[in-house]
């Protein structure tokens, strides 16, 4: 049986470059799916609109929101990070937490006009 101070360090055994590479790629790829669903999710349960345009709103609030938006990715890495910590035991109430908090982070950047935006049946 492996411990996690075996898998430490293996990977810190590693080549240091390749260790650092993949961190960015995931670093990129995380940032991309943050960048994209960030609102879209929400707009798509909300309103009737496609997947692209719910994608492009997402992307236009990440750009004209650069600082909050950073913070929340950060905010939201950093609390899944300690969840793991505690044997994923911390995702029972960061789940509802969150979930809660993005989408108010939603109805703060997208403008709601309820008589001008159709709703979905």
């Amino acid at each position: 049986m492996t411990h996690l101070t075996d898998f430490v360090y293996y990977v810190l055994a590693q080549k240091t470059e390749h260790f650092i590479l993949w961190t960015i790629a995931g670093g990129l790829v995380a940032a991309l799916m943050f960048g994209i669903t960030v609102v879209s999710v929400p707009l798509l349960l909300d309103r009737d609109v496609t997947t692209g345009e719910a994608i492009l709103a997402s992307i236009r609030a990440v750009g004209e929101n650069p600082a909050p938006m950073t913070f929340w990715a950060l905010f939201i890495g950093l609390t899944t990070a300690l969840c793991l910590v505690t044997a994923m035991a911390g995702f029972i109430v960061l789940y509802p937490l969150m979930g809660h908090a993005s989408w108010h982070l939603y109805r703060d950047l997208v403008v709601v006009d309820r008589e001008a935006a159709p709703e979905r049946s």
